[in-house]
């Protein structure tokens, strides 16, 4: 199956304008982005920060280490060692007490290991901290080692039951819905849930975002492996836009030449 990009631009520059239009003569604010509030598309290349292009400006800096820039799904991405990270000195977006969704495309082989996290930058995980990490069943309860799993401390958790820790490229989803406490994990665009008792435990007045970072449990180690084109939205999305998020990502190939097509990484 090759995954493309479907989207007639040209009718969205229109009813984008419309939009626009419509703001201007009502006073209103409509978000044309659908609720996305940071994209990190990670085709920097070089250097030590990388540019939020959804135009919220939550741009970020390298922190401890040497992030190294490498291929990535499409164009350039990230690879971490496990003893660096990206620092994102924002506070972006509730994920507790207010719907959200994050996406992001990753390649590792290790457990253990968070690439997002919102804290307060110390190694030790507080109160209504989150992560989006790597789970492990000997180091955290839920089982499914590999599985990909947000995380709150006392929040309990939402665990997928598909295992992404083989070294391929997987896109991997959390969706997070306050008023009818749902909560998905969704990989390589299918939602499947091993557990789901996350409660929405606010977040902590000043935390801010890492990429890369484990908050000293389950398994204290930095991420180790590849992402890429990571997005963070103030709103749940249905199962048809985190696929719509997915494709967007793997368009093309890091030469820029060729179409991917699922198959192809996979064996990546």
């Amino acid at each position: 199956m090759i995954l493309t990009k479907v989207i007639n631009f040209k009718h969205i520059r229109h009813f984008t304008v419309f939009l626009a239009t419509v703001c201007f003569l009502f006073g209103q604010s409509i978000d044309a982005t659908g609720g996305l509030v940071a994209h990190w598309q990670l085709n920097e290349g070089a250097g030590n920060t990388i540019k939020d292009s959804s135009g919220k400006g939550h741009d970020g800096e390298f922190g401890k280490g040497d992030p190294q820039w490498v291929a990535g799904i499409s164009g350039s991405a990230l690879e971490f060692d496990g003893d660096d990270f990206v620092a994102i000195d924002a506070w972006i977006t509730e994920t507790g007490a207010a719907d959200f969704s994050i996406t992001a495309w990753i390649k590792t082989s290790t457990t253990s290991v968070s690439f997002i996290t919102k804290n307060n930058g110390d190694r030790q995980l507080d109160f209504h901290e989150k992560l989006f990490y790597v789970g492990d069943a000997a180091t955290s309860e839920g089982g499914k080692t590999g599985a990909v799993e947000w995380v709150g401390h006392s929040c309990d958790w939402i665990r997928g039951d598909t295992d992404v820790a083989d070294g391929k490229w997987h896109h991997v989803a959390v969706t997070w819905e306050l008023k009818g406490l749902g909560g998905h994990i969704y990989v390589d665009g299918v939602e499947g849930v091993h557990h789901m008792g996350y409660n929405g435990g606010a977040d902590i007045k000043g935390n801010t975002w890492q990429i890369g970072f484990t908050s000293g449990w389950p398994g204290g180690v930095d991420y180790e492996g590849v992402i890429d084109d990571i997005r963070i939205y103030d709103a749940t999305l249905t199962a048809d836009e985190v696929v719509e998020a997915m494709e967007e990502g793997l368009t093309v190939d890091p030469t820029g030449l060729l179409t991917l097509s699922w198959g192809s990484i996979k064996t990546r």
